[in-house]
């Protein structure tokens, strides 16, 4: 979270125009970094062109399977903003920026309870993708 805060800070000026929009970019910051992170470390596993180095030394806070896991859910959002981008919209704001259901209804001005069957609907649909992926 202080890292998403710092990126967004050193960015000279954040062009949102309005609440919407900067939850959107502190969203999608937030699963950047989460999925970079998530990189990194699979990089450094398959030695990434480098020194070896112990991952008990690289004190990252994915475990290998979470690495995965982030990964895969990163592919399977990709593929949600293309058949449902108000679902990947309310995933992103709800799971990236800790937005409750209110919160996330007042973004994106619509009433709570179709954020809440758009939230439904978009984590089954996530689920059922993400696991598919990992059985893979």
């Amino acid at each position: 979270m202080n890292e998403v805060y710092l990126k967004l800070v050193q960015q000279e000026q954040i062009k949102a125009q309005d609440r919407t929009q900067f939850f959107a970019i502190a969203g999608h910051t937030m699963r950047r970094i989460l999925v970079d992170y998530a990189r990194t470390r699979k990089r450094l596993k398959r030695g990434g062109g480098q020194a070896p180095v112990l991952l008990e030394e690289a004190a990252f806070f994915l475990t290998e399977t979470e690495a995965e896991e982030v990964l895969v859910l990163d592919e399977a959002l990709d593929r949600l903003t293309a058949v449902n981008p108000r679902g990947s919209q309310v995933i992103q704001y709800r799971f990236y920026s800790g937005l409750t259901l209110e919160e996330t209804a007042e973004v994106m001005q619509v009433s709570v309870k179709t954020v809440q069957r758009t939230w439904t609907a978009a984590l089954a649909w996530l689920r059922k993708e993400v696991k598919h992926d990992l059985q893979c």
